[in-house]
């Protein structure tokens, strides 16, 4: 009786198991997306590879699959490179291509290069091997892959195959395949403009030679309705012989109804070095547009004919941008008409922004009246100029003239470890107690370029051992970005792994916060500026965590009144903090994904992955290269013809978030 008992409570009892493991399954398959979105974001942003992260490879919701390699491709644990490689044969495509997305952003040669890593050869196999492929959307982004990569050995193979011709002479950029300059050239007779536009540009940023035919390809591009094609048609022909009808073109080019179109004119027609172009340039600073008349300035600088220096000067108590410019023009035709005698008595045009004017100008002459001048300035005691040491420094030193014997001793001993720094990045075998004590000056002063800077020296230095014991010390620095810089040089120099040193990046939020997140999917934002109103709209769906951040900064007032600190006209504006450093209290780590960055895109700007911080650049044009790269996490909405006039003296008077 008892047995029977027994048997009937264990057939209770597996059927309660069935039973709880059909409620787990249906619990997991029905869970609100947004709860998933919110579990792999919390995954990333700790770099955590777990249990359950795994398990969403075997998810079988396609959906969760392809998220999983995703967040494994941002998380870029060594390790689980074989799983994603063992991905590239799921059953749905989708899967696959993402599988192949996330292997090119763990292997790209960027990235990899940061541990001391090459990008490895089973990634490459496998992605060759991804190829052949049935669906084009996994080929395209095996492509991509592979350029990212820069696995010139593939490049044959990527011209064979039915992905995108935009995506793959982009892979052949990445991969610097010379060799595949033929074979782009002929993509510029096809039917399809993009395709067109993608080979011109891909042939000038390849360097390939501007013979006569592809003067005349230039030559009849400037007819096209597109101005990106016209502007890389410019461009080109800024590299050809300049004929009569070169330069006849150009000239009516800089009377383009595009702006954009009209400033690479300026820059094309210096580049000819033909005097009569001058008349060209003169009138061209009466454009409407500041930006253009910059570029006339700029141009006027680079033809080098002295009949533009009474308009330069003239030029000089103009506004903030064009009295800037106009100062490099005039240094490069003659520095000396406009500075002071005495390197001590600069006028306060040369303080801040100014002075790096100053110094590009005097790099630009190589004679002794330049020399002595740098050694004036390096020399002063003037507050103004204790920043501006640092680049002094080397252009003295490239300079091999008697005067400077003894300098860079002198500097490894100044009494600014700034100074030292640059010093120590110059001296072939660094000492190392200079090295040290540059760290520990590093971690008091909490400045993190100066600890890199002295880990990079110390690489170089003599005593190897006293090396060793720097480099693992900074294993525990507070910095996960010196971390990862002393993994790689112990890697290189010694051998040693230590990947597992590097950490996850410290994080403030909790898994409630995570969920929030994914539960936004757009936010529309208003940036008032000087010129005028832009509206952004932010992209939680794929940059959720950027997007928080920047948003943070935005409702501290972190950027009212800042200017636009960079801008490069047809390239993109940045802004945000002015001393170039980018870091604000903490980073944020990087979001790849999948939206290409077109005008008006929002990204981060980084020196490296995982290390963005308050930075931010809005593109001024498609720039294709930069997918994979930064993480693109908004859209400008309306406010486009604001984006040709942005200047260094555009200020940003605030961002509203509504």
């Amino acid at each position: 009786m008892v047995d029977i008992v027994r048997r009937h409570e264990l057939k209770y009892l597996a059927v309660c198991m069935v039973l709880f493991g059909l409620a787990a399954g249906w619990l997991i398959l029905t869970r609100p997306p947004h709860s998933i979105e919110g579990d792999f974001l919390q995954r990333e942003d700790r770099r955590t590879v777990d249990r359950w992260l795994l398990e969403q490879l075997r998810n079988p919701i396609a959906e969760h699959r392809a998220r999983a390699c995703l967040a494994l491709g941002r998380i870029g644990k060594a390790d689980t490179l074989g799983i994603l490689v063992q991905t590239l044969r799921d059953p749905i495509p989708r899967v696959r291509a993402a599988a192949a997305f996330a292997i090119g952003e763990m292997e790209d040669r960027d990235t990899v290069a940061e541990t001391g890593h090459k990008p490895r050869k089973k990634a490459a196999s496998a992605l060759i091997a991804a190829l052949r492929d049935r669906h084009r959307t996994v080929v395209e982004h095996a492509v991509e892959a592979l350029g990212k990569l820069r696995w010139k050995a593939a490049s044959v193979h990527i011209t064979r195959t039915p992905a995108p011709l935009p995506v793959t002479m982009r892979a052949l950029v990445r991969m610097g395949d010379r060799k595949a300059v033929p074979w782009i050239a002929a993509r510029r007779r096809s039917d399809d403009a993009e395709t067109r536009w993608a080979a011109t540009r891909a042939l000038l940023d390849l360097g390939a030679n501007v013979d006569d035919e592809l003067t005349r390809s230039f030559i009849n591009l400037t007819k096209d309705r597109n101005p990106w094609m016209r502007i890389e048609a410019v461009r080109g022909l800024g590299r050809a012989q300049p004929s009569q009808e070169v330069l006849d073109l150009l000239t009516r080019m800089s009377n383009d109804a595009d702006p954009k179109v009209r400033m690479q004119a300026m820059s094309s027609l210096a580049k000819t070095g033909k005097p009569e172009v001058f008349k060209v340039l003169v009138k061209a600073l009466g454009d409407a547009n500041e930006n253009v008349r910059a570029a006339a300035v700029d141009s006027l600088g680079l033809l080098g004919d002295s009949r533009a220096r009474p308009l330069l000067e003239s030029l000089l108590s103009e506004g903030r941008l064009l009295s800037l410019r106009s100062e490099l023009a005039l240094a490069r035709l003659d520095v000396f008409a406009v500075l002071p005698t005495e390197p001590g008595a600069l006028p306060p045009r040369y303080r801040g922004a100014g002075l790096y004017t100053l110094l590009d100008s005097l790099r630009l002459r190589k004679t002794e009246d330049a020399t002595y001048y740098l050694l004036g300035l390096w020399r002063s005691d003037s507050e103004d100029l204790s920043a501006a040491k640092p680049k002094i420094l080397p252009e003295l030193l490239a300079r091999e003239v008697p005067q400077t014997e003894g300098l860079l001793d002198e500097a490894l001993n100044h009494e600014d470890q700034r100074v030292v720094s640059a010093a120590l990045l110059l001296t072939t075998e660094p000492p190392l107690e200079n090295c040290r004590a540059l760290y520990g000056y590093g971690l008091q002063a909490n400045d993190t370029g100066l600890r890199a800077n002295a880990l990079t020296t110390v690489a170089r230095s003599a005593d190897r051992s006293g090396a060793r014991a720097l480099l693992l010390k900074a294993l525990d620095d507070p910095d996960r970005r010196i971390r990862k810089r002393a993994v790689r040089y112990l890697r290189v120099l010694f051998g040693e792994s230590h990947d597992q040193r590097i950490g996850a990046i410290e994080v403030d939020l909790k898994p409630k916060h995570y969920q929030e997140l994914a539960r936004s999917r757009s936010r529309l934002i208003r940036m008032e500026t000087s010129l005028g109103l832009m509206e952004l709209r932010l992209d939680y769906a794929n940059a959720p965590l950027t997007s928080r951040n920047f948003v943070e900064l935005a409702e501290r007032g972190f950027y009212d009144g800042k200017r636009f600190m960079e801008v490069i006209p047809g390239a993109y504006a940045k802004a945000g903090d002015q001393d170039g450093s980018g870091s604000p209290e903490h980073t944020i780590r990087t979001e790849i994904h999948y939206e290409p960055f077109l005008r008006g895109s929002l990204a981060m700007a980084e020196d490296e992955k995982d290390a963005a911080g308050n930075q931010f650049f809005i593109c001024l044009a498609p720039q294709p290269l930069w997918e994979g790269r930064y993480t693109n996490f908004g859209r400008l909405v309306s406010g486009d013809d604001l984006l040709d006039r942005i200047t260094t003296d555009t200020r940003i008077l605030r961002i509203v978030i509504p």
